[in-house]
């Protein structure tokens, strides 16, 4: 993993790639036990939208995480950017994102490309920094997708997702939002269980490169 500096961290490391694996499986096992928590089953109803599940997520996270490192916040407008739906922090540093997770309900209506999708929204580096000042903002190297899963099922979306990905690798020129896809950014399986955990790697209009974690729950 490539060096990404925070003021609070020893230059030599990441934010750091210990940090980083640890917060990945604090989310593993958090998600897993999220809708089977008292908190989902309180504020969710049947009309909730997709900004409400995530303020209840939010909820949850910080109410079951009071031993750890990280903390989950609504992330703060962006200059010039669409904010990411969740900012996580160090504890110990408020002022940076080490990671950002955007969410979206599935089926995969709008998960890889289009003006509101995902995937290409962290290619596009309009999701994944550091800060919300364009002076102090850093490209982040890891960052998430939670998806509410409607309807359907975990292989379904996973079939739709790739397949989506490969057609638009299919073409070697830029999209309408000037992207290019490759083949090697479909996603992988980590386990397809309670919850989906998959991961994928990115490239981004800006020539860095991310990894994107896939969080999938039935709600």
């Amino acid at each position: 993993m490539s060096t990404f500096k925070f003021k609070n961290i020893s230059p030599k490391k990441s934010s750091d790639e210990k940090d980083l694996i640890e917060l990945v499986e604090e989310l593993t096992r958090l998600i897993s036990n999220f809708v089977g928590s008292s908190i989902f089953k309180r504020d969710i109803f049947d009309k909730s939208d997709e900004d409400h599940y995530t303020e209840t997520l939010i909820k949850y996270l910080e109410n079951e995480n009071t031993g750890s490192r990280f903390s989950f916040k609504q992330q703060a407008s962006l200059p010039k950017r669409r904010s990411t739906d969740i900012g996580v922090h160090l504890k110990a540093d408020s002022e940076h994102y080490i990671f950002c997770i955007e969410a979206k309900f599935l089926p995969p209506k709008d998960y890889v490309t289009g003006g509101y999708a995902a995937i290409k929204r962290f290619k596009k580096r309009e999701h994944g920094i550091s800060n919300r000042n364009p002076k102090k903002a850093k490209n982040l190297p890891e960052s998430a997708i939670i998806g509410y899963s409607k309807s359907g099922t975990f292989n379904g979306h996973f079939n739709a997702i790739n397949t989506k990905v490969q057609s638009l690798s299919s073409s070697k020129v830029a999209d309408k939002f000037g992207i290019v896809w490759k083949m090697s950014e479909q996603l992988q399986q980590v386990n397809m269980n309670k919850i989906a955990v998959l991961f994928s790697n990115h490239s981004c209009t800006d020539k860095s490169e991310i990894k994107l974690h896939h969080f999938w729950v039935k709600v």
